[in-house]
Parts: C-alpha cells; sequence; structure tokens
C-alpha cells in the first residue's frame, strides 16, 4: 500500500526576466517516494492582462523537495513588477496511474530576475 500526500507550496516572490515575459514559479513539494509529479503553473497579473504558463516534472523523494518551472507569457501583453496571482496543478503517478492531483493558488509579487 502506498501512502500518498501532497503538501506544495509557491515562492510569494516569483523573479520575472527582463523582458517581462517569462516568470520562474518555485516552491516545494512532499510526495511519496518513487512517483512521478507533474506541476502545471499560471501566472496572472489582473493590472496588466498578462498571463504566463508552464510546467515541470520531478521524481518524489518522499522528502520536501523544491521545484521549479519557467512560465511563459502568452500573447503580446507583458508583466509588470508588483501583485500577480500563481496557480498551480500537482498530479502524481505511480507507474503511468495517477495516484493523486491537488490544485492551489496564491497571491506573489513579481521582481527582477
Amino acid at each position: 500500500i502506498i501512502t500518498r500526500f501532497i503538501s506544495p507550496d509557491i515562492e510569494s516572490t516569483l523573479k520575472i526576466s527582463l523582458n517581462y515575459r517569462h516568470v520562474t514559479a518555485a516552491g516545494r513539494i512532499h510526495c511519496t517516494a518513487g512517483e512521478q509529479v507533474r506541476l502545471d503553473v499560471t501566472i496572472t497579473q489582473e493590472t496588466t492582462g498578462a498571463q504566463a504558463t508552464g510546467h515541470s516534472q520531478h521524481f518524489c523523494t518522499g522528502e520536501v523537495q523544491t521545484w521549479t518551472a519557467k512560465a511563459v507569457a502568452r500573447g503580446a501583453t507583458v508583466f509588470e513588477l508588483g501583485a500577480a496571482e500563481a496557480c498551480a496543478i500537482a498530479v502524481t503517478r505511480l507507474h503511468g496511474k495517477v495516484t493523486d492531483a491537488f490544485s492551489w493558488c496564491r497571491t506573489v509579487t513579481l521582481v527582477p530576475k
């Protein structure tokens, strides 16, 4: 029997590229050793209408581990420094079968890289 657990987090400060189109999302996750986890992230900024998406995949160690995902802006809009919202979905798999899924959001601050 595998005990599944996910306790994800997103950093409160995320770095934005010089062209204001790329955001590096980062955080921590704790998932069951042996599983794989895919994280899909979306960064949105109400003041500019900018939205960026990205993803990353990791092998779970059974310990709290860090993750990063590079999100790229869609369309012609760009971000500005300041408040935004970061949302993520984490899906764990073992032997190709989904074992758990979790979604969460938080207010973040975009800062220069």
